[in-house]
């Protein structure tokens, strides 16, 4: 997630996932990260975290 992390929001990122058996299957996901503050809560490792971190200022 290098592009959001430098402020920019794309529409989809790829995930991959691993099976139980070890083999690995590949797709593309919509990105739902629709505002501004949402971008900071997933930067700072979710909404407590951002929380926390704005007290601690």
């Amino acid at each position: 997630m290098t592009a959001l992390n430098e402020g920019e929001t794309p529409k989809t990122l790829k995930v991959t996932a691993t099976k139980e058996d070890g083999s690995t299957v590949e797709f593309d996901a919509d990105l739902r990260i629709d505002t501004p503050g949402e971008a900071d809560y997933y930067r700072n490792g979710g909404i407590l975290q951002y929380v926390l971190r704005q007290i601690a200022k």
